[in-house]
């Protein structure tokens, strides 16, 4: 039962096409911002705590999951959208200002779970769609695999909010 829980192939298809999607809008946000960046970092050190980053990544999550659904998908999109240009911008001025590239470890985490995440709207418009659930059985191996794709998102962005504080924080301004 656990293998058709993770292993779900509609699911993995919707994390498929979400990164697909996600790294078409890095690779554009990345080269439209090659020459058009004039970025400076702060001066001083900003002080943000674990906690903050953490609760407010989980938000996020949870936004858009929940708008995603009332939205058929088209929320989840378009923070996935966002996030590639942006993700592609802060690739293009790491790159341009030579700042060591481990600082921006978190958001690749960051950015998985919001891939996992962007991807639970799909699938369950995909199933009522499909007419999966009309099948007690199939409508219990999709909330377990939901379930167990919300836990992995929620420990990448565990993950993503220590390396923030810890790790990228303090190769930006050290």
């Amino acid at each position: 039962m656990i293998k058709k829980v993770l292993y779900n192939s509609m699911f993995i298809k919707c994390i498929i096409v979400n990164f697909i999607i996600f790294s078409i809008f890095t690779t554009i946000g990345y080269i439209y911002s090659l020459d058009n960046l004039n970025i400076r970092i702060p001066l001083e050190k900003p002080d943000i705590k674990f906690t903050y980053l953490f609760i407010h990544n989980i938000k996020i999550i949870i936004g858009t999951m929940l708008f995603g659904m009332l939205s058929f998908s088209m929320w989840s999109n378009f923070k996935l959208f966002v996030n590639g240009l942006n993700f592609g911008i802060a690739l293009a001025f790491f790159s341009q200002n030579k700042l060591p590239f481990i600082a921006l470890c978190h958001g690749l985490f960051e950015m998985a779970a919001l891939i996992i995440t962007s991807s639970i709207p799909i699938f369950i418009i995909i199933g009522l769609f499909k007419k999966t659930y009309k099948n007690c059985y199939l409508i219990k191996i999709s909330l377990i695999t939901i379930s167990i794709y919300i836990i992995i998102a929620l420990l990448l962005t565990f993950i993503a909010a220590i390396l923030e504080v810890y790790v990228s924080y303090n190769y930006i301004w050290n």
